[in-house]
């Protein structure tokens, strides 16, 4: 063998660890191929002999480290006790987490700042998650007690609620464990009696077609040649219409691909007015998440607080108003849920922001039946939604956030009403959709035969 052919896999091997390190310390977004060739000691011919760019070696490091995790979360669960699986497994990951920071980061925050690519590397570093702590407990017997719960819901919350408390230059991995051991025994049930292992949709609550919450939609352009519109009104359409736009044309391509002559030229305004407004399209896009956080907040605000109904039916018509703006305004959804997370430090500090916001509807009901509760517990809960609802968007199945919410609004209410209760109110949500669901598919037929038959 000769030299060229030993140092080429050394080559690549330090390369994909410049990278690592680099993004750990750096992040993805301010990574560069000369940072990287240079902490390798590498050229940038020889870089580009291994990888196509820096996306491509970003997911071959990416792909290195989940190998290592995934490997060390199955030993640990293989180790334990089969009813232990998911305690294993979380235990697994908050060690790796406090042991390695820069690379858990990697693996899970910085992976969606990657490009579609980064977010199915992550995803399936969970789905392999999962499927550990599953195969574990389909081994358990029948009569030993498991969470009643989808381990997908499990390890999304564990992976966000863990980034959440590292963002928070919180680091007592051990009080963080402790506080998800607690909230998981709150779903403890013999295996053969599990009823929400599994992450599945409503039919009936996805083929609804609700009326859709009342959110203002971009103004209309203004009418070429002079008009008599006061210049104030003027300039906060032209800034809506470049809110709406620049979170469409992030929708049908990528923050660092978008240009600020397409965000213009869709929303019919010149150059010079875009600038009049903001520096540049990054500062557009953090605009269009605030209006996204916004809108949808005041949506969910105004039927939490208009709603006269016990605080578990508020919840329930709450989160029903959020799954319908998310079906009704996909371009913002997938700004504020997917590639926020490109928009830089601003950009996640709101998601968060969001986040809490919206746990104060959680808080509400929570603080009068059940104070004692641990607010690691309702941090668990909104991290809990969070995943399946950024997972849906990003696949364009907004609208299929709705048909999942009889198991999201178990996972919610157990802590507070106990799993029996919270499983019972939960299966009453699935009927009453399904019997509307057959009684509005009686009035079409009805509509029908009566058409046909005049």
């Amino acid at each position: 063998m000769s030299a060229t052919q030993t140092t080429k896999p050394a080559q690549r091997e330090r390369t994909l660890q410049a990278m690592s390190e680099l993004v750990a310390s750096r992040g993805y977004a301010r990574t560069t191929v000369a940072q990287i060739t240079q902490r390798a000691h590498t050229s940038r011919t020889a870089f580009y002999e291994h990888f196509e760019d820096k996306e491509d070696c970003f997911i071959a490091a990416h792909a290195a480290l989940a190998q290592s995790l995934i490997g060390e979360v199955r030993q640990t669960v293989d180790a334990s006790d089969p009813s232990a699986a998911a305690q294993s497994a979380i235990g697994a990951l908050a060690a790796f987490a406090e042991r390695e920071p820069g690379a858990f980061y990697l693996l899970t925050h910085e992976a969606m700042l990657a490009g579609p690519r980064g977010w199915q590397a992550r995803e399936e570093l969970l789905e392999h998650l999962e499927s550990a702590i599953e195969a574990a407990w389909a081994q358990a017997d029948g009569e030993r007690a498991v969470p009643d719960i989808p381990a997908q819901l499990l390890v999304g919350a564990t992976i966000r609620l863990l980034g959440l408390h590292m963002r928070r230059g919180e680091r007592d991995h051990a009080r963080l464990l402790s506080g998800l051991e607690e909230w998981i025994a709150m779903y403890l049930a013999p295996a053969q009696t599990r009823r929400w292992r599994k992450l599945r949709s409503c039919a009936a609550l996805c083929e609804a077609e609700p009326e859709l919450p009342a959110v203002p939609a971009a103004p209309q352009p203004l009418p070429k040649g002079r008009h008599r519109r006061d210049p104030a009104v003027v300039r906060a359409m032209q800034r809506e219409r470049i809110l709406h736009a620049a979170a469409e044309a992030v929708r049908s391509k990528r923050h660092a691909d978008v240009s600020v002559a397409e965000i213009v030229a869709a929303a019919g305004v010149s150059r010079d007015v875009f600038y009049t407004h903001f520096h540049n399209k990054t500062e557009a896009l953090l605009g269009a998440q605030a209006l996204a956080y916004e809108q949808l907040i005041g949506v969910c605000t105004r039927v939490f607080y208009n709603s006269s109904a016990t605080w578990p039916e508020r919840f329930w018509e709450t989160g029903e108003a959020f799954a319908r703006f998310l079906g009704g305004s996909p371009t913002l959804s997938y700004l504020a849920f997917v590639e926020s997370y490109a928009l830089g430090p601003q950009g996640v500090k709101r998601i968060d922001d969001g986040a809490w916001a919206y746990s104060q509807f959680l808080h509400a009901g929570y603080r009068a039946m059940a104070p004692d509760i641990p607010p690691l517990v309702l941090e668990a809960l909104i991290c809990t939604l969070l995943e399946p609802i950024a997972n849906q968007i990003r696949h364009d199945r907004a609208r299929e956030v709705r048909g999942q919410m009889p198991v999201l609004y178990y996972m919610v209410m157990t802590p507070l009403l106990g799993r029996q209760a919270a499983s019972e109110l939960a299966e009453r949500k699935i009927h009453e959709a399904e019997a509307e669901a057959e009684a509005a598919r009686a009035r079409r037929d009805g509509r029908v035969r009566s058409a046909r038959d005049a």
